[in-house]
């Protein structure tokens, strides 16, 4: 009898700690915000743009506050235009325990944007942006697995903004990978008569 209240008290500590570790884990994200600072170079041309936005609120919040702190600037005037036109969130079992119970749980974020200028040219068609992650579930620890959860998507919404911003940076640079036509052809041996003219047909631009 001693034994088991014994176990039952320190089943009670580590599950006290367990929770009070994931709640300081979320004032520390909390405190420090959506800061990507440093770790996210935002190329000049993003740097001043308009949001147009039908995501819901705090999708919105979040993405221009992320942004912001990034060092971009929100200006109606700006030629840059960033749509956010779809946003989602989905959550499903990953796994099942022993006793045919959620083990795991898979959450999965989606974002679809499009880049334009103000004259309405596409720079960045749509696009959908996936973030994706799995984490452990114990329904003794809901309130800790809540706060989990949610630390979670704000760091699968950061994932998404830093896709976006890579995004960007490859539309707009330009591609160093296409041939040089330039450059003259030494390798192939000269034909004379009917084929060197089929030849020289095929090669023009």
């Amino acid at each position: 009898m001693i034994k088991g209240m014994i176990d039952d008290v320190a089943s009670k500590i580590v599950t006290s700690t367990k929770k009070l570790s994931i709640m300081l884990l979320a004032l520390m994200v909390i405190s420090c915000g959506f800061h990507l600072r440093g770790s996210l170079e935002i190329p000049s041309e993003l740097q001043r743009i308009q949001l147009r936005s039908q995501v819901p609120s705090h999708w919105t919040r979040n993405i221009k506050a992320t942004l912001t702190n990034a060092g971009v600037e929100f200006n109606k005037t700006a030629n840059i235009i960033l749509n956010l036109e779809e946003a989602q969130e989905t959550r499903q079992i990953a796994s099942y325990n022993d006793n045919a119970k959620a083990a795991e749980y898979q959450l999965m974020s989606e974002l679809t944007f499009s880049v334009e200028d103000k004259q309405g040219t596409l720079l960045i068609p749509k696009r959908v942006l996936v973030s994706e992650r799995i984490y452990q579930y114990d329904e003794n620890l809901l309130a800790g697995k809540s706060e989990e959860e949610a630390l979670l998507k704000q760091e699968m919404q950061r994932d998404l903004i830093r896709q976006l911003v890579q995004q960007f940076r490859l539309a707009i640079e330009p591609d160093t990978d296409e041939p040089d036509n330039d450059k003259p052809e030494t390798d192939e041996p000269e034909n004379n008569g009917s084929e060197n003219n089929e030849t020289d047909l095929m090669v023009k631009p």
